[in-house]
């Protein structure tokens, strides 16, 4: 088996390059990376590489590989190609990489699950390292992506501890939810001493740990089979170290107070006589939030994962005749003043330990922490007093447009030439039979912009703390609205939350911004040809021909008939056309001037290759996406110093869900 190290993979994207090749009259000549792009890889890779000192390495089979060059290259007839490879660790070490990357997508992460088995080595798929996994079970695995080499990582039996089954990260949050409502209850309400993992295994005669045995059955449905499976669950997940450090710090907060709920909602599957799955508390609040505020989801209000209540029935009591007063219009500013006394309520609530929510993460340290947040008018001033500063942003637009010499019987002339990765822009210089290629982009024909996202840097020089926001759209794999997602640059794998969509909208609208179009719908879709100019056009059309008798409720009916049969048509219609092309050409132009990183392009190069992304066979919806960015962009980069700083600013604390507009709760991480 090859095993390689961190330090050599560090060494070989030092060395980063497409080497020389030549057989027969064949030559494909060295293509080395720029320092930047291998500045770029190994900013991504780093923190995965701290989590192993040593990996197994295998080619996609399966088959022993001796990696000597980043990246992963092979020759197939007269190309070469970037092959991804495996690396494998202690299942500890792959979990690790789950939990922290497995859903980020600066790495266009894909899970998977693999089945090995042993009768059937070096077989493609069950092949795979046949000593990996026990016959018949299937462990989680993940696809990276670092700048142009996927890499897979796949656990080893080569463990401490044994792995548990598959389980979904929905199904984890809520057996991990409810296991802590368990051990907190258990500890508060029965003063069971559970502040370390042989406390929890062993405390009354292992009464506490059978209950999660059981949590993990019942709520993991059919995904946990049994009481050996829910063990090694509990075990290679670290979950007993995580519910002690978790306990150990709430009981710093809350010991000797009276709590007699602990509930994280309504469970599917799961009884118990602690628990009540009647309407919870979790159903009683989410429903009023969205009654009175149409808030639709209660994690736009608060994050809490798990509440803490000392006597429901009389906190509902005092929410509720506290909230008589106030009128029910749905006025926005009377909405808003009720949302302010029903947190306010919330808030003395909390301080007094009568209601508290919680928003738990894993805890990944050495120690848990705890944060209050929305609790006091001393936070709220401390935020509104906080002012971070707007730094940078990088919104790419690459690949870049090359020119390159073509010398044939016809003479010498210039040829523009693309490629995303070295690979392609190695392919499209190249001359085959004395002619330029017909196709310089990738073998599928199919154009990549360089990146999916727009990320800004902001500065908090009061705390020393750097963010990063990513802006990008809410589905990597079809067009869709923005999301805004905050991350402290030092703890890279934890991010803040993502802050709600609608907010940073009227966050917008607020500080100036009048002509903000926040639907996708509302932006180019397809590069312009006369078919989607005509689906287009009779979509647009049909809107001036609403029935002028609105009361005709057939007319009405037939109407809104046809519009939705248009709408279908003319989705991921609305071509890039030449008007189109000139306003981001000069809006491109502005954010560059501005200090935007585009990328290694022009802003004419970045049009060009917009365009070329809006091609039928290529993933239009980035290019919508970007182009949503940039609109975005624009927009804020026109807003005076201040302003930029203060959006900035607010869309950091939204994203944590800290501000007069959101309910209180502990953040216990």
């Amino acid at each position: 088996m090859a095993k390689i190290t961190s330090a050599g993979l560090n060494g070989l994207i030092d060395k980063a390059k497409w080497p020389e090749y030549k057989k027969g009259k064949m030559f494909l000549p060295e293509n080395k990376y720029s320092q930047s792009e291998k500045t770029q890889i190994k900013n991504l890779i780093k923190p995965i590489l701290s989590l192993g000192k040593e990996w197994m390495a295998f080619d996609k089979d399966g088959k022993a590989l001796s990696l000597k060059n980043w990246p992963n290259m092979i020759v197939k007839g007269d190309d070469r190609d970037i092959e991804k490879f495996i690396l494998r660790a202690p299942y500890e070490v792959v979990e690790d990489i789950l939990f922290q990357y497995g859903s980020d997508n600066t790495y266009s992460p894909i899970k998977d699950t693999i089945k090995a088995d042993k009768n059937s080595p070096g077989q493609k798929p069950a092949g795979h390292h046949p000593d990996t996994i026990e016959n018949g079970d299937k462990w989680d695995i993940v696809t990276l992506k670092f700048r142009d080499q996927p890499i897979t990582f796949i656990p080893s039996t080569d463990k401490e501890t044994i792995p548990g089954p598959t389980i979904d990260a929905t199904t984890m949050t809520a057996i991990q939810e409810m296991a802590s409502a368990y051990i907190f209850k258990r500890a508060i309400k029965d003063n069971a001493k559970l502040t370390s993992p042989k406390e929890i295994r062993e405390n009354d005669n292992g009464k506490d740990f059978k209950e999660l045995v059981k949590i993990w059955m019942d709520v993991g449905g059919g995904k946990v089979k049994n009481e050996t499976e829910a063990k090694n669950s509990i075990d290679s997940g670290g979950w007993l170290e995580n519910f002690a450090k978790q306990n150990e710090k709430l009981l710093d907060k809350v010991r000797g107070n009276k709590f007699t709920i602990f509930t994280r909602g309504q469970t599917q599957g799961y009884t118990a006589d602690w628990y009540d799955q009647g309407e919870t508390f979790m159903e009683w609040v989410s429903k009023q939030v969205k009654d009175r505020f149409d808030i639709s989801k209660k994690d736009n209000w608060n994050p809490a994962d798990v509440w803490l209540i000392e006597d429901a029935t009389q906190a509902k009591n005092k929410i509720l005749d506290a909230m008589k007063g106030p009128t029910t219009s749905k006025a926005e500013g009377v909405v808003s003043a009720n949302l302010n006394q029903f947190n306010a309520i919330f808030r003395d609530l909390f301080k007094k330990k009568k209601v508290m929510g919680i928003s738990l993460k894993k805890i990944s340290g050495g120690v848990a922490n705890w944060k209050p947040v929305n609790t006091t008018e001393e936070f709220f001033t401390t935020i509104e007093a906080t002012e971070m500063e707007y730094v940078s942003a990088k919104c790419k637009f690459g690949p870049k447009l090359g020119y390159e010499k073509i010398k044939d019987a016809s003479g010498t002339y210039q040829k523009i030439v693309a490629g995303v990765t070295a690979k392609q822009s190695e392919r499209a210089t190249r001359i085959k039979n004395g002619k330029p290629p017909q196709n310089p982009l990738t073998k599928a024909g199919a154009f990549t912009l360089e990146t999916q996202e727009t990320m800004m840097t902001v500065k908090d020089k009061a705390s020393n703390k750097t963010y990063e926001i990513q802006i990008k759209s809410n589905n990597s794999a079809d067009f869709d609205n923005l999301k805004y997602e905050p991350k402290d640059t030092a703890a890279s794998s934890a991010r803040l939350g993502k802050a709600t969509g609608e907010y940073v909208d009227d966050l917008v609208k607020f500080y100036g911004i009048q002509n903000w179009k926040k639907r996708w719908q509302e932006y180019p879709q397809s590069r312009d040809n006369p078919s989607d100019r005509q689906k287009q056009q009779a979509f647009d059309d049909w809107k001036y021909f609403y029935p002028q008798d609105a009361t005709n409720a057939k007319a009405v009916k037939e109407w809104e008939k046809t519009y939705n049969e248009l709408a279908k048509e003319a989705q991921g219609s609305k071509p890039f056309n030449s008007a189109e092309k000139k306003d981001y050409l000069s809006m491109i132009k502005f954010i560059k001037q501005q200090g935007v990183d585009i990328g290694d392009v022009t802003p004419e190069e970045a049009v060009a290759n917009l365009d070329e992304a809006f091609y039928r066979r290529s993933n239009r919806w980035v290019a919508n996406s970007k182009c949503m960015q940039v609109q975005w962009l624009f927009n804020f980069l026109n807003l005076s110093k201040e302003n930029r700083n203060k959006l900035a600013t607010d869309i950091i604390f939204l994203a944590e869900k800290a501000g007069r507009r959101y309910g209180p709760y502990g953040k216990l991480y």
